[in-house]
């Protein structure tokens, strides 16, 4: 059913979401501890930047779900 199409997609949204932010939180964490110059403050930033996106995704995907959507 499409209710069950919805959720699927939800699960799988969020799966990715944890296989993309659990290694940035490592990068980060690393980059906040040891090492400190241009190179990987531009990764600290481009993981910040891809973990948001990646959280407003999912938000509105769980927004998206609670819409009806007529099809004609």
């Amino acid at each position: 059913s499409a209710a069950s199409d919805v959720y699927k997609r939800q699960i799988t949204l969020v799966v990715a979401a944890v296989q993309f932010i659990s290694p940035r939180v490592n990068t980060i964490a690393s980059i906040m501890t040891f090492t400190n110059n241009a190179q990987t403050m531009a990764d600290l930033s481009s993981a910040i930047y891809g973990t948001a996106a990646l959280l407003i995704a999912v938000v509105l995907n769980i927004i998206a779900a609670f819409t009806n959507v007529n099809e004609q």
